[in-house]
């Protein structure tokens, strides 16, 4: 019997650091997130026969909450979570995630085009909606017209 040695090479993929957590997103942001991670699964246990439902609706505020974020704050690491979490405390399976993926492919990939088009062109948007603006008569239109202006 021969015995093949291997030699296993260690990878540094880097460590964990709180201050890591979500990137260069806000502190209260990530304060908020963590919040969401411990309630949700206290709020499903604690809520009896019906806190699937209450917790499920949450769950959903929450990831658009986190889109809503999306100027701010990149989307899809919290977004990411709460999905996990989803799976990890029995309100979604792996399957129906991607059973639900794959129906819905068409609108998430207009979504990206949408989103890479407004990065692209977004300045030339808010300026063009600035010079609409400025011909309204209203000091409050005036200002949002110069602020845009500025984008």
């Amino acid at each position: 019997m021969s015995v093949e040695h291997v030699q296993v090479q260690k990878v540094q993929t880097g460590t964990f650091e709180p201050g890591n957590f979500l990137g260069q997103s806000p502190r209260w942001y990530k304060q908020l997130m963590c919040l969401f991670l411990i309630t949700n699964p206290l709020l499903l246990w604690f809520s009896g026969p019906q806190g699937g439902v209450i917790v499920g609706w949450l769950l959903l505020g929450e990831f658009i909450f986190t889109l809503a974020m999306a100027l701010k704050c990149y989307p899809l690491q919290p977004g990411g979570l709460l999905a996990l979490e989803a799976v990890v405390i029995g309100m979604a399976s792996p399957e129906a995630i991607m059973q639900e993926m794959e129906r819905n492919l068409p609108v998430i990939l207009l979504y990206l085009v949408v989103a890479v088009a407004f990065l692209v062109r977004g300045p030339a948007v808010f300026r063009m909606l600035a010079r609409r603006l400025q011909g309204r008569g209203s000091d409050q239109a005036r200002r949002l017209a110069a602020r845009l202006d500025g984008a």
